[in-house]
């Protein structure tokens, strides 16, 4: 995929996404994350994803210049999506990030293309509501993460 289709696919999607190539610097930002984050496009292209985003976790600072993303990549492995707090133009946000990857012929390294979505916001609950359903439904699979619960759930036939 070239970095042109990149860009294109990033500017098809409804949702708040962008494109960071292999050193970290953000090379597609679609109008929905333009709206979302009330930072435009020039402004953000061409700079660290890190600088830019500024996520955090319950646990503090997750963006920084080698994030997991980054190191995932590079080592070839599958990345799920992660939940992250992010400065909105409303102020601060939980979101839940997927990951794609998206390679360029002859790269050894391929552009990660990030989803933002508020779910929280689009169901008209609060970030705590969401964690405590998921911790319910953790303890009612007996499960410790959300992979161990879909794979229980699996394993059930429950989906």
């Amino acid at each position: 995929m070239r970095i042109r289709e990149i860009r294109e696919l990033v500017a098809s999607t409804s949702d708040s996404a962008f494109a960071v190539d292999a050193s970290g610097q953000i090379v597609a930002w679609n109008q929905a994350a333009e709206a979302m984050t009330g930072l435009p496009a020039g402004e953000v292209m061409g700079k660290p994803c890190a600088e830019i985003i500024h996520g955090t976790d319950e646990c503090g600072p997750v963006c920084s210049p080698d994030c997991t993303v980054k190191q995932a990549i590079r080592k070839h492995h599958a990345i799920g999506n992660f939940d992250l707090q992010i400065q909105t133009a409303k102020g601060k946000q939980w979101c839940n990030i997927p990951v794609l990857i998206a390679g360029e012929p002859g790269s050894t390294i391929p552009y990660s293309i990030h989803i933002i979505r508020q779910i929280a916001d689009q169901l008209h609950i609060s970030r705590t509501t969401v964690n405590n359903h998921i911790q319910r439904i953790l303890r009612k699979l007996n499960a410790h993460s959300r992979l161990e619960a879909l794979r229980r759930a699996e394993h059930a036939r429950l989906i």
